[in-house]
């Protein structure tokens, strides 16, 4: 696959960032003092996720076909296409083409602009996947990301692509929309409403919808736009120099541990109570989100030439590769090596194996396993199940029962 385009949707009104700059105008006029940071590691894995969706869509291609090929980044490096990658765009792939089967009509990467409309200000965007079945114009994101489920009911972007996939269908489809489903398509991230979510409105919502966008849009272009701190600062590349997520910061850092006074004096975690434990947690998540933020602007600062006094860029570890893996067959087979020696050989993961025994093989279901690589902590109010956990006291009593026994 080639290299995945960056910036999906990068005006500064765009549908991707609806979400941030409705609910923080403020932070448009803000970026703009920012230097654009790169496209992350996750960004791009997106990125490639979605070109391998709709090379299946448009291709007839199955997902399983491509493991073990590979995409390459915005630096030139390859990353192999994975089990975990296969199975997430299979659940998008397959979920389009049942919609595509029930469809009048539909567009894959349908590219839309609001200028029929009057916006204020420039609005184009991009939507995964767009028909008209029955009387509904169906909306559907791609959402490769596992670490925060997206909601779907009134979801700001996705009402920005439905409202673009309106203008853009052809003309003489539009008496049949009488409603609009946005859908997300989330596999790796756990909700309790599986990884297809689904919600409906009508045209007339769609219309106050655009109302809506239109005035936050006049808000967020005016001198003195209002900042406003949220659940929205985490995906912001203005939050390290954002004034109120710094105020709010320091009010923390001030009122709760004292870091900023003569004598810092952060209290000893395990000498907290739970109670504390409860009141701390959520506030780190504003502290933890804006120093990340600092540190990503310094880094952007310095990799732009500009001076950040007491630190500067230096090169990562260098790990040592081939530099050209032909030449080394030959060398192998010259210098007389035993060429198994130097190729490592494995069993193959349960789908390599499917794709190399082909479809006629049934592998026994019960030679393959789904296991957790451990924990991690959420919030009460998480989607996700408890996890089954003994405690280490726990075991240690059932290991001296035992010895005793």
């Amino acid at each position: 696959m080639s290299a995945p385009h960056s910036g999906r949707g990068h005006c500064e009104l765009s549908p991707s960032s609806a979400s941030r700059w409705m609910a923080c105008p403020g932070s448009v006029a803000l970026l703009r003092r920012v230097p654009r940071s790169g496209s992350s590691k996750y960004a791009e894995e997106g990125t490639a996720a979605h070109e391998l969706g709709e090379e299946c869509i448009r291709g007839k291609k199955d997902p399983a076909d491509l493991l073990g090929e590979f995409w390459t980044d915005a630096e030139g490096v390859q990353h192999e296409i994975d089990q975990e990658m296969v199975d997430a765009v299979s659940t998008y792939v397959l979920h389009v083409r049942e919609m595509i089967q029930q469809s009048v009509w539909y567009s894959i990467e349908r590219q839309f602009f609001l200028d029929s409309l009057n916006p204020p200000a420039p609005m184009y965007g991009t939507a995964d996947f767009v028909c008209i079945a029955g009387d509904i114009l169906h909306v559907i994101d791609y959402k490769h990301g596992k670490g925060v489920a997206v909601e779907v009911p009134e979801n700001k972007q996705l009402l920005y692509y439905a409202l673009g996939a309106y203008v853009s269908v052809p003309q003489e489809m539009l008496p049949r929309i009488q409603r609009v489903q946005i859908a997300i398509v989330q596999p790796r991230a756990f909700h309790k409403d599986g990884p297809i979510r689904t919600w409906k409105t009508d045209v007339m919502s769609l219309v106050d919808y655009a109302t809506d966008l239109f005035g936050m849009a006049d808000i967020a272009l005016a001198p003195g736009a209002p900042l406003s701190i949220g659940d929205h600062c985490r995906w912001c590349d203005a939050k390290g120099v954002c004034p109120e997520a710094t105020r709010q910061a320091v009010q923390i850092a001030q009122g709760e541990f004292k870091v900023l006074q003569d004598k810092p004096a952060a209290p000893e975690p395990t000498l907290l109570t739970t109670a504390q434990l409860a009141d701390f947690l959520p506030k780190f998540d504003l502290l933890e989100s804006w120093m990340k933020g600092v540190r990503e602007h310094a880094y952007n600062l310095l990799l732009r030439g500009e001076t950040v006094p007491g630190y500067k860029l230096v090169d990562k570890r260098a790990t040592r590769k081939w530099a050209n893996e032909d030449e080394v067959e030959k060398w192998i087979a010259t210098a007389g090596h035993d060429s198994a020696k130097l190729h490592a050989t494995k069993l193959l993961t349960p789908a390599q194996a499917e794709k190399a025994l082909g479809k006629k093989h049934t592998i026994p279901a019960d030679l393959i396993s789904k296991v957790s690589s451990g924990y991690t902590m959420a919030e009460a109010t998480d989607a996700r199940p408890t996890a089954n956990i003994i405690a280490a006291a726990d075991e240690f009593a059932a290991v001296d029962a035992t010895s005793i026994l």
